[in-house]
């Protein structure tokens, strides 16, 4: 991301434009971040969103307090700055497993792994990824942001995968579909033979 030349306007005292740029890109990425995940997938992005309101508020603030409050204003709008990239990419990877989940879903009558052998490298890899998730410890902890952006990558690329297969997936569906219809004419039709011999037998 390229600089941005901030002006801050305070009550006379010394303020560092270097603390005003790193909080500038900050927020740049982290707004890129979050038009990513909006692009990818309908999702609620609001908790990022919010974060990068209270990193504005501080900023705000930081231009009209004194210098000890100003640090403290700058350092928190840092803070929400890489919390809401942190949110974002959070809000990515969950999406992706919830569509991966309606994807498994959708053809759960089918044996993927015979129609698409690949398919369980790729299950395996994303239950990996599921564990790494929940291992996480602290949650929410900024320092998780560059694993985050790499599962977030990581897993949208395998749902775009996935949605390729479905012209395929789809149309063995419809065969399976058929089939399973024709079975349950025929197991229709043997029963109602057998009824009507029955009847013959017993009238």
């Amino acid at each position: 991301m390229g600089h941005h030349n901030m002006a801050a306007a305070g009550n006379g005292s010394d303020f560092s434009f270097g603390d005003y740029d790193r909080i500038a890109n900050l927020f740049s990425d982290a707004e890129a971040e979050i038009k990513s995940v909006e692009q990818q997938r309908i999702l609620t992005v609001v908790p990022a969103i919010n974060q990068l309101r209270y990193a504005g508020f501080h900023v705000l603030q930081s231009l009209v307090d004194d210098q000890v409050e100003r640090a403290k204003h700058i350092g928190k709008a840092e803070s929400h700055a890489k919390r809401s990239m942190h949110d974002a990419l959070e809000a990515g990877v969950f999406g992706s497993l919830k569509t991966i989940e309606g994807f498994k879903d959708d053809y759960r009558f089918l044996e993927l792994p015979a129609i698409w052998p690949e398919y369980v490298d790729k299950r395996a890899r994303i239950e990996a990824i599921r564990r790494e998730m929940l291992g996480l410890r602290p949650r929410n902890h900024v320092s998780h942001n560059d694993k985050l952006r790499g599962y977030n990558q990581e897993l949208y690329a395998i749902c775009q995968e996935f949605e390729d297969r479905r012209p395929i997936l789809n149309e063995e569906l419809r065969r399976r579909n058929k089939r399973v219809l024709f079975q349950c004419v025929g197991l229709g039709a043997a029963v109602v033979a057998a009824v009507a011999t029955l009847i013959a037998l017993f009238l």
